[in-house]
């Protein structure tokens, strides 16, 4: 659909409760939705609207209104007040705008809220402290903003969290020990906030930190490395939540990442979970990574920033090509002769399953072998114990395409 809302919307219809206008091609400003007073579920996103976001006195009439989703249009200006006062909203989505501003206190008033987006605007200034005290919340994106500061302790207290994604903006600090205290977490996301760091606050002169101190007490470097996605071309350590007890110990004490009295109630998090600790090398100082094959190691900053240098490949001289090419056709010769060997060696195990199935029966007749070598094989796959920890589930079915290659191999070879 093209075209703008129709100013008598709603004006024939005041029982109406439900618009879903989702993926559209709509544009203009919307105020005439506030004439629909009995709305529960309000579903504008993906689509070409622009102007500031409702905030007419009479948007009280949306007393009724539990899920908002403004995502993905033109809305511009600040987040107006009265928005966030309604009073049973517990989906707000205005992600994807142009909206600026900073996020006001009266936010912290939505007390249904579940899920809150706003991801992909201009807004700026400081997490306020009191969004983490919201009883409904598991759900926060705040990604892809100019929002500064640091994250607050009191983070820990926001129990029912689940998703805390806050890349790409210009926060500061480190991860504070209390997240810890969240048994629901399973995503937090920091990427792309390039002063936030495990310590030195992101200054140049930042000093050597302590492996105890590269990462909050409740994490710690997993024995596998995992490819980066950002196009640096390095494979860092994943970053896995410690077990319970090794979380409480490593979590006591009275540093400045570390909870006193607080340790006894680091959890473990709901069994069953995947969790995504999700940070950019530079926080713990690149710790392990590695440059992939074919870039070479180039530390700056005093040793504390990996840079994956392209190698440049070794000039030639002129006369390597003729020799290569003389030892590539005797090369050939060699494969050729090795192809037929192997060729030879096939026809013979690749027996018709009759023929094999009677060489067997013949042989089992034989009763026990008498003597002659046994063939016993023995497999171990490396770091099997930390796969299993970053991911069970295709760890085991990894485990099964190895066991049904032993099986086949044992059954060929009968």
């Amino acid at each position: 659909m093209t075209g703008t809302l129709p100013p008598a919307l709603c004006q024939n219809m005041p029982n109406l409760s439900m618009i879903k206008l989702r993926g559209n091609q709509l544009t203009g400003p919307v105020d005439q939705l506030l004439n629909c007073t009995a709305l529960t579920q309000l579903d504008i996103s993906s689509n070409n609207f622009s102007g500031p976001l409702p905030s007419a006195a009479n948007i009280w009439d949306w007393q009724r209104l539990e899920a908002l989703d403004f995502s993905h249009n033109s809305f511009e200006g600040t987040i107006p007040d009265v928005l966030t006062a309604l009073p049973v909203v517990g989906y707000l989505n205005a992600g994807h705008n142009r909206l600026t501003g900073t996020l006001h206190r009266s936010i912290t008033l939505m007390q249904y809220l579940r899920h809150l987006a706003l991801d992909h605007n201009q807004l700026t200034g400081h997490i306020d402290e009191n969004i983490w005290f919201l009883p409904q919340l598991s759900v926060l994106d705040l990604s892809h903003n100019k929002l500064s500061g640091t994250i607050s302790r009191v983070a820990g207290l926001s129990f029912g969290i689940q998703q805390i994604v806050l890349h790409n903006n210009s926060l500061v600090g480190s991860l504070p020990p209390n997240l810890g205290l969240l048994k629901d977490l399973t995503l937090l996301d920091i990427r792309q906030n390039p002063a936030m760091k495990s310590c030195g606050q992101g200054t140049t002169s930042s000093p050597t930190c302590s492996a105890e101190q590269l990462l909050p007490c409740f994490l710690k470097f997993g024995d596998a490395l995992v490819p980066q996605t950002d196009g640096s071309n390095m494979s860092c350590p994943a970053i896995l939540r410690r077990p319970r007890d090794e979380a409480v110990h490593a979590c006591a004490g009275n540093g400045s990442a570390q909870l006193g009295e607080l340790a006894d109630f680091v959890t473990y998090g709901s069994t069953g979970l995947l969790w995504i600790f999700d940070l950019d090398p530079s926080y713990y100082s690149y710790h392990r990574c590695q440059c992939l094959g074919g870039y070479s190691d180039d530390w700056q900053n005093n040793g504390t920033q990996l840079v994956c240098v392209n190698v440049k490949p070794v000039s030639v001289p002129a006369w390597v090509p003729g020799v290569v090419g003389g030892a590539a056709a005797a090369g050939g010769m060699l494969a050729l002769a090795a192809v037929l060997l192997v060729w030879l060696k096939l026809k013979m195990q690749l027996r018709p399953r009759w023929q094999r199935e009677k060489e067997l029966k013949e042989n089992r007749k034989k009763g026990m072998p008498s003597g002659g070598p046994a063939t016993i094989v023995v497999t171990d796959v490396e770091n099997y114990s930390s796969m299993m920890q970053t991911n069970a589930q295709l760890t085991t079915k990894a485990m099964g395409i190895h066991n049904a290659i032993l099986r086949k191999a044992v059954a060929a070879h009968a």
